[in-house]
């Protein structure tokens, strides 16, 4: 007797099913006859006879049968055939070579395990400790281990430093968009370079130091707040290469002009996953953005060291009556906030996202633009003016 066992098809699956059968039961098969059709999840494959006899399968088609399992067997004559059904009538076939303990039947039948399975044991009394040491293996076969890059480990280190250490609070406030999305569609037009809400509230952050100081710390443990005489903003990168929070130094966000150009520069470098020291220093409180379509507000994660974050999720266009009572297009998104409660209330936190959103909202563009040409040649003719 000869048996046909169901070999490993790819590393994912465990499990296949038995889809047709080329010969009928009971038929003569020769060495590499096509016998059976298996499927496992990404792929189907022919089974070869690796022997010659009359086939008997245990398996009906559309039946599900695990690796390592028997299909099929071969006899070689009738004689054979007979005396494999008088045992395996009475149980004896397929169990005759091994004994098993009570826990480790229990064990053995919760798990599923063919017979074929618990003779690759190669014991003649298998135990409990037996069924676990297999099982522990077969999962483990089964799994994949993916490194992580280095970027990763340490954005997991900071974050995980973060949810240990900051208690954090967050609140939401819906900002309206029209007068926004106009200007900075003229902004990119003028300067030629893309301005969007980003590059806004890293000038609204830096405008807004003097009247929020606390929001720019870092917290000390014996109770105090150490705050930085030149407040960088941080801004959230992830380009597809890892997690880079760079930061846009206090002098670089005294317009939107010089912002737009330092983000853009910073966007390329997160394409290359490459910033300098220097670039990653000096934040004292990040902006998070996420532009993509769908996504309404992000709660982040506060950057260790810093005592707040802000975040915006994708624009939100909807219908709307004007004035007129005709129907057009309201445009918003959702600004949120992030801090630690250990430093800032919820009655503080209102009113510096409330701050932010005034400067968003009136978007007055003295504050988000340099001189206009006229007025840098009339600085030049009167320096002292």
């Amino acid at each position: 007797m000869e048996e046909i066992i169901v070999p490993r098809i790819n590393a994912n699956d465990n499990i296949y099913v038995v889809r047709t059968y080329f010969v009928a039961e009971g038929k003569w098969v020769n060495k590499n006859d096509k016998i059976a059709a298996v499927s496992s999840s990404k792929s189907v494959v022919e089974m070869l006879a690796e022997g010659e006899g009359y086939i008997h399968f245990l398996k009906k088609e559309q039946e599900e049968i695990k690796v390592g399992e028997v299909m099929a067997v071969l006899f070689k004559d009738a004689a054979e055939k007979s005396t494999w059904t008088e045992k395996a009538d009475s149980g004896g076939a397929l169990a005759a070579d091994f004994t098993l303990t009570k826990l480790a039947r229990e064990l053995a039948d919760e798990h599923h395990l063919t017979q074929d399975e618990l003779r690759q044991l190669n014991k003649k009394l298998i135990k409990k400790t037996d069924i676990e040491l297999y099982l522990h293996h077969r999962k483990a076969a089964a799994n994949e281990y993916m490194p992580l890059s280095f970027n990763q480990i340490e954005v997991g280190k900071a974050v995980t430093k973060s949810a240990r250490e900051v208690p954090k609070a967050f609140q939401v406030s819906k900002i309206k968009a029209n007068k926004l999305v106009k200007k900075t569609e003229q902004l990119t037009e003028e300067f030629g370079v893309i301005i969007g809400l980003g590059e806004l509230l890293a000038v609204a952050l830096k405008e807004s130091f003097t009247d929020f100081k606390k929001f720019y710390g870092t917290w000390q443990d014996d109770g105090q707040l150490l705050i930085s005489g030149h407040p960088g903003i941080g801004v959230t990168y992830d380009m597809g290469n890892g997690l880079f929070i760079p930061v846009v130094k206090e002098e670089d966000a005294a317009s939107v002009e010089r912002v737009s150009e330092v983000m853009l520069e910073y966007k390329i470098n997160a394409m290359r996953g490459e910033f300098s020291p220097q670039q990653l220093a000096g934040g004292a409180i990040s902006i998070s953005i996420t532009a993509a379509e769908d996504v309404v507000f992000v709660s982040p994660i506060i950057p260790p060291g810093q005592i707040c974050i802000l975040s915006a999720g994708s624009i939100i266009s909807s219908p709307a009556f004007d004035q007129e009572g005709q129907i057009g297009q309201d445009s918003y998104f959702y600004l949120g906030i992030a801090y630690d409660h250990r430093v800032i209330n919820g009655y503080e936190a209102t009113n510096f996202i409330t701050h932010i959103k005034n400067k968003l909202e009136q978007l007055d563009l003295r504050i988000y633009q340099h001189n206009t040409k006229e007025e840098e040649n009339n600085d030049r003719k009167n320096p002292g003016t």
